[in-house]
């Protein structure tokens, strides 16, 4: 971040010149030329952009693939062929085994 210097800038707009009282309407428009002047606060470079943006969402992005995968990996190992027996053979007669077998 850097401080920056007041940027002027050249503005064009159109006003009406001439209004008709009798249609309501304006028939004769002007181009009125005025220059405005503003600070900007700050001003990032593209590098500062990019490495602001990979360390904020790096880490999250990382954390979440850690975390999803193998917990989704060790309940397919490890948790759902404990269960699909007993839900297989309590079908008929359980509603849990019924919602996990369906």
């Amino acid at each position: 971040i850097k401080p920056l210097k007041k940027v002027t800038s050249d503005v064009y707009y159109q006003s009406c010149h001439f209004f008709s009282a009798r249609t309501h309407i304006c028939e004769q428009y002007q181009t009125i030329l005025t220059s405005s002047t503003y600070q900007p606060k700050f001003e990032y470079e593209g590098e500062q952009c990019i490495s602001a943006l990979l360390s904020t969402y790096t880490p999250v992005f990382l954390f979440v693939v850690l975390i999803s995968s193998p917990l989704s990996a060790t309940i397919d190992i490890l948790i759902v062929p404990l269960i699909a027996p007993w839900c297989y053979s309590n079908q008929q007669t359980h509603t849990i085994a019924k919602w996990m077998f369906f």
